[in-house]
């Protein structure tokens, strides 16, 4: 374990860094140019083969004719890379996808009555609010010295691509919003979280889950916390009284905020502060914070932001905490983008790869 704090603090300075030099931000995804004629956005779309999922998409679920339409829309364009992160090859698998729930999804992807530019975004703002065809509103924030967008999380790759009845913008991936769930429920219905969920219930902290919040959470997966050998056998063995369940289950529980991984960026940014430093609730240990961006793909001339974490125990000497754990991000492995920023209902939930503490770290 580290006893110098500011070391540690050098350290995950200089990790990032180092990162950073391999992974330069730029603006735009290499999509085609919009046609000299400007159309309006379903016609502009059919004709972008970039958009060729996004457009089987429209068809199928009675889209094309409203988007037509007088508007104005802000169209946020799916690019076919963006629906093969969710496993969507084919047309064919869009007419397989529930009519119903597709079409939600699209209208959420679409700004209603507004034709909105980059540069209409208020300078540095944060999760500026804009209503959909959906009728729900998605969370906008800008760093504008850097003219770098993003909407509920997601990177806008591609800006201000004009219609004839709107604007489109090209994101890195599918918006993320689960209408109608919490995270208890979002988190309980997914396998890959099975562990997970089991140890927030062991120890009393799944129940409130279901609350208003708002939460912010970076959820291990089941390969995650197998790695530090937590396995569904080992918490029935667990005796609650014997372990700090705040520190095993609850380090990765925000309370009380709603940050997209983009968020913490901006926040730094502006700031001038890479790092965010947040006590664990009721104790003294320190759940560490910072971004790093990458490239998804080696192809792509953009990236992504990407959290890294890291639980610190103060001891005795609050200037010189041990490192217990830290979940950091790899460039020859970097996990899918849409790993990240689901939206549910009390807050956001995001895919972790890596476990911060075992058992034999929380005895108390």
């Amino acid at each position: 374990m580290y006893k110098d704090f500011k070391a540690q603090r050098y350290w995950w300075v200089v990790a990032l860094l180092t990162i950073i030099t391999i992974a330069c931000k730029h603006d735009n995804l290499l999509v085609p140019k919009p046609n000299e004629n400007i159309r309006p956005a379903a016609d502009f779309i059919r004709n972008n083969y970039d958009f060729r999922l996004f457009y089987a998409a429209l068809d199928y679920t009675g889209l094309v004719n409203e988007l037509n339409g007088k508007g104005p829309f802000t169209i946020l364009a799916i690019p076919d890379k963006a629906f093969k992160l969710l496993g969507v090859l084919t047309e064919d698998q869009v007419r397989r996808l529930n009519k119903d729930s597709l079409q939600r999804a699209l209208r959420y992807h679409v700004l209603k009555n507004r034709r909105l530019l980059s540069s209409d975004v208020p300078t540095n703002g944060i999760d500026i609010r804009y209503e959909t065809l959906s009728g729900d509103s998605v969370y906008t924030s800008i760093l504008s010295r850097a003219d770098e967008v993003y909407i509920d999380g997601v990177t806008i790759v591609r800006k201000n691509i004009p219609l004839s009845n709107g604007i489109l913008h090209v994101v890195s991936k599918p918006l993320q919003y689960h209408k109608g769930e919490t995270i208890k429920n979002y988190l309980s219905r997914l396998p890959e979280y099975s562990i997970y969920v089991a140890g927030l219930k062991k120890f009393g902290l799944l129940d409130e889950l279901a609350n208003k919040g708002p939460f912010t959470i970076f959820a291990p997966n089941n390969e995650a916390l197998t790695s530090k050998g937590i396995t569904m056998e080992t918490i029935d063995t667990l005796t609650t009284a014997a372990y700090y369940g705040n520190r095993l289950f609850g380090a990765y529980i925000l309370y009380g905020k709603h940050f997209f991984i983009s968020d913490m960026a901006i926040f730094g940014a502006i700031t001038g502060e890479n790092i965010y430093n947040t006590s664990l609730r009721n104790d003294n240990w320190i759940l560490r914070l910072a971004t790093v961006d990458m490239k998804a793909d080696p192809a792509d001339n953009f990236t992504v932001s990407l959290p890294i974490l890291g639980l610190f125990n103060p001891g005795k000497n609050p200037a010189n905490p041990d490192r217990i754990g830290e979940v950091i991000q790899r460039s020859d492995d970097v996990k899918p983008p849409v790993w990240y920023d689901h939206r549910c209902e009390n807050g956001i939930v995001h895919q972790l790869h890596g476990a911060l503490a075992t058992p034999a770290d929380v005895l108390k």
